[in-house]
């Protein structure tokens, strides 16, 4: 097989996945809900911050450019476009893949993660809390408060009249918009290239790299393997186990999130079978429709997952298990290996 495909659950508390427009949600018409998610996209981006972390890798530079004009004769500037080195030296390159369209070059590559949306694992499992909140400084004796009608402060007998007739009002307090957060059993899953995971195409056609790239690639001692370059195998095996990690490991911790969950893992399942991995961890539900938590005996089962059911079959290091396996998985693929015919 030449996809690794990787499932796991995790218990979210209080956390909010965005900022934009409060906590994303969708609607499940079957159970009538409101569920929260988190997509894709932001998965990825804090799989391969840790990766990156994890390994102390350097991020490739992102090049901003801004047009420049002059109309009726005043200077203006616009946003032109955002491109990246197209390098797979750098890790967020080689994993999250590239684009790079000007008149000169169409550079880009498809990243080997694909990444599904982290997902309530059943409707009844997950929700989203509706909470209001202030920004309370009464406690300090040293708050500036300062009352203004238009640009112009007001002077002291006028603000001595307004906090007469505002008596009751309290001017060191701010009262928050309602904000929504996200709680529950959640899962993602994750499907790894192996053929495409550690090698870059390049061709006068369809190519993934400019010729500067590929020759710096060439000199680094990348193996050429007809039209693939291949990252030297002490790199791939220094390079898995961050990638491990960084799936394992990973919780929205940067500005997205304004609550802090430890998104602790319930249970991991992977195989290069799609089958072995989709109902391993599941939900079902019992007579009364009680959605209940399920864990194939072949899932690596964490004890934080026994708050669920004491009928699973736990382990104490069933993240350490879940990685060596992931880890062997990754390493036991030859992506040199021989193309066959028929």
């Amino acid at each position: 097989m030449n996809t690794l495909y990787i499932s796991i659950a995790k218990k979210v508390d209080h956390s909010i996945f965005n900022v934009a427009d409060g906590q994303k949600t969708y609607w499940d018409p079957t159970f009538n809900k409101r569920l929260p998610y988190s997509s894709g996209q932001q998965v990825k981006r804090c799989i391969i911050e840790e990766i990156a972390n994890s390994g102390n890798f350097q991020l490739a530079p992102t090049t901003f450019e801004n047009i420049v004009s002059k109309k009726k004769g005043k200077t203006e500037v616009s946003e032109g476009a955002v491109s990246t080195p197209c390098d797979p030296t750098y890790v967020d390159q080689l994993l999250g893949g590239w684009m790079n369209i000007n008149k000169s070059s169409n550079i880009k590559r498809r990243s080997p993660l694909s990444i599904s949306a982290m997902r309530p694992i059943h409707p009844l499992l997950a929700g989203v809390n509706e909470t209001t909140g202030t920004f309370d400084r009464r406690d300090r004796n040293n708050n500036v408060v300062v009352f203004k009608e238009g640009d112009n402060i007001l002077d002291e007998e006028a603000v001595d009249q307004l906090l007469e007739e505002f008596s009751s009002r309290s001017f060191t307090t701010k009262f928050l918009q309602e904000q929504r957060s996200a709680t529950g059993i959640f899962i993602f899953d994750v499907a790894i290239d192996l053929n495409r995971l550690f090698s870059v195409k390049f061709s006068k056609i369809d190519s993934e790299l400019t010729e500067e790239v590929k020759d710096k690639l060439l000199e680094q001692g990348w193996e050429q393997k007809d039209d693939q370059l291949i990252l030297p195998k002490e790199k791939r095996e220094m390079l898995i186990p961050h990638i491990v990690d960084g799936i394992l490991n990973w919780r929205i911790t940067s500005n997205q999130s304004r609550n802090f969950s430890m998104m602790e893992i319930l249970a991991v399942a992977t195989s290069t079978n799609v089958h072995e991995v989709s109902g391993a961890i599941r939900a079902e539900l019992d007579q009364e429709e009680h959605a209940q938590l399920v864990l194939s005996d072949d899932a690596f089962i964490t004890e934080s997952a026994a708050a669920y059911s004491n009928s699973f079959n736990a382990s104490p290091t069933a993240i350490n298990d879940a990685r060596s396996k992931i880890i062997e998985l990754l390493s036991k693929h030859n992506p040199a290996q021989e193309k066959v015919t028929l």
